[in-house]
Order: structure tokens, then C-alpha cells, then sequence
């Protein structure tokens, strides 16, 4: 279980899945940067849950146990 941690200023480029959450709780992830993504950009697994701040999002997808959500800007 992860919980109460602050991700912060990162860049991910060319993968399958940008933020991957199982199993965590009262994380915060900020200010992230996204390339060349091949399927969402957040990705929720199980019970999790986190909290996104400072992010611009553009044709992002966030998916959660199967269910997807497109935030188009």
C-alpha cells in the first residue's frame, strides 16, 4: 500500500500506461509532462484513488478498472 506521498515536476515519454495506481491512497501527482503515450495517461487499479494538480490536460485518457474517461481540452 502507498499512501501520503507527493509525485512532482516529472516527464514520461513512450510508454504504455503514464501514472499506474494499485493499491494507493492520498498521493498527490503534479505538475507531469506526457509524450507519446499508447493508452491513459492515469491509470486506477483496485481501490485506489489520487489527486492530480497542476496539470493541463489535452485528449488525456484516465482509466480505472476498466472504465475510461477521455478530458479533452
Amino acid at each position: 500500500m502507498t499512501q501520503g506521498n507527493l509525485v512532482y515536476n516529472n516527464t514520461i515519454i513512450n510508454s504504455e500506461n503514464g501514472v499506474v495506481a494499485t493499491r494507493s491512497h492520498d498521493n498527490i501527482v503534479q505538475n507531469t509532462t506526457f509524450y507519446d503515450i499508447e493508452e491513459s495517461e492515469y491509470r486506477l487499479s483496485g481501490d485506489s484513488s489520487i489527486r492530480i494538480k497542476g496539470q493541463h490536460f489535452d485528449n488525456a485518457l484516465i482509466s480505472q478498472d476498466g472504465s475510461l474517461t477521455t478530458i479533452r481540452h
